[in-house]
């Protein structure tokens, strides 16, 4: 896949690989919205360094979607971008699904956590497409 430039609004959707139809579903509201995503199972090369590709990434990246689910708690790779994006100072927003507010990572425990509803995703894809244009200056 082509790099994307570095200079954009890219939210980095983190997930279980066990949620990865739910977690195409968000990636396509938002590209629908015009926000540059990215996905690894999507936007790693066969053969690429993972964790260096994460934290790359990451790097590129202003927000960090975080598909919380059961499956996500149990992950290492989530847990890792969850870190590492509060670490950079990302943009941090959590979508629950089957989980509750306490069993949010300790630094996402502050913020608001919306429920994967329709609602609420459309909610936070308009929220997110305004933070877009805000940084593109539109």
């Amino acid at each position: 896949m082509a790099k994307k430039k570095v200079d954009q609004y890219q939210v980095f959707i983190s997930h279980s690989t066990k949620d990865k139809w739910i977690a195409q579903q968000l990636d396509q509201l938002l590209q629908t919205r015009g926000v540059a995503t990215f996905r690894d199972d999507r936007d790693i090369e066969g053969g690429a360094k993972i964790p260096e590709e994460i934290r790359e990434q990451l790097h590129r990246s202003k927000e960090l979607l975080v598909l919380w689910t059961p499956q996500a708690i149990e992950s290492k790779w989530v847990s890792m971008e969850v870190a590492m994006a509060f670490g950079l100072n990302l943009h941090l927003v959590a979508i629950r699904y089957l989980t509750t507010v306490e069993s949010l990572p300790p630094c996402m425990l502050n913020l608001q956590a919306p429920e994967l509803t329709e609602r609420d995703v459309k909610k936070y894809v308009e929220d997110a497409a305004a933070r877009a244009r805000q940084y593109r200056g539109g």
